[in-house]
């Protein structure tokens, strides 16, 4: 029998990020490009054991941004807190929304938030089946 190392790739239904599989492990990649060839992009890696966490966060952040675009009015037009995971949360400005990392990926609609965590679900499901398969060749 041939022993086969190989790498499989899919993209997450969110539309960005990669699911990363291989026989020993699996992972979700983002990789945001600089703002042009003067800068190096940013690659973050959550590692299947991370998955969980971040979903939590995501679920987390979401409530305190809606709690923070409550006090809007109160607090003034633009600020930004630290929430979960290290993540951004932004009210108002162009980077309004929770970032996964510093500007990175801005979300700002319960649909969207909702759409990542299906995304980390299924990548979680689809990772464990891939690496199974893997395996087995």
């Amino acid at each position: 029998m041939t022993n086969m190392d190989g790498e499989y790739k899919e993209r997450l239904p969110f539309g960005m990020g990669d699911l990363i599989v291989t026989k020993s492990d699996f992972h979700i990649q983002f990789y945001f490009s600089g703002p042009d060839l003067r800068y190096n992009g940013t690659l973050i890696r959550i590692n299947k054991s991370q998955i969980d966490i971040y979903i939590k966060a995501y679920e987390n952040n979401w409530r305190k941004y809606e709690e923070l675009q409550n006090l809007k009015d109160l607090l003034g037009n633009e600020f930004t807190v630290v929430g979960e995971m290290n993540m951004q949360i932004s009210i108002g400005g162009w980077k309004n929304g929770i970032c996964i990392d510093s500007y990175h990926l801005p979300l700002n609609t319960e649909k969207d938030i909702k759409q990542l965590i299906e995304s980390f679900l299924w990548a979680k499901e689809k990772g464990q089946e891939v690496m199974k398969f893997l395996e087995s060749i």
